[in-house]
């Protein structure tokens, strides 16, 4: 037998191993920086949605505190009700009164109840 042959083939064989071995850890790393990636866009998207719901808040208690100060009685009945529950036995509160915004239409509902 040929030792030089043999050194040749280990040698081959050994490179071969080394290759597959480093393709293995850089796919791993890949789908790692991948789980961590999606994480962050999952963790967006919840904070964006957040945003939104805060500024849908900041919009229609701006537009409740101008009704306040404007003296509009819908305004007043409508914090009235909300805040000290007032309404008769069997009747439903009328709904909030829609506030014009800047972009798309879209109605203003009262804040949720404390």
């Amino acid at each position: 037998m040929n030792w030089s042959r043999i050194g040749k083939i280990a040698l081959l064989l050994l490179h071969v191993a080394l290759g597959i071995y480093l393709v293995t850890c850089l796919v791993d790393r890949r789908r790692t920086a991948e789980a961590r990636i999606d994480a962050r866009r999952a963790q967006a998207e919840r904070e964006h949605r957040r945003t939104q719901s805060i500024e849908t808040q900041v919009r229609e208690l701006g537009a409740i505190k101008q009704g306040l100060l404007d003296d509009d009685p819908y305004a007043v009945e409508l914090m009235a009700r909300t805040r000290f529950g007032y309404a008769g036995e069997g009747e439903i509160s009328p709904p909030p009164r829609p506030v014009e915004t800047e972009g798309p239409t879209e109605c203003i509902l009262a804040p949720p109840g404390p």
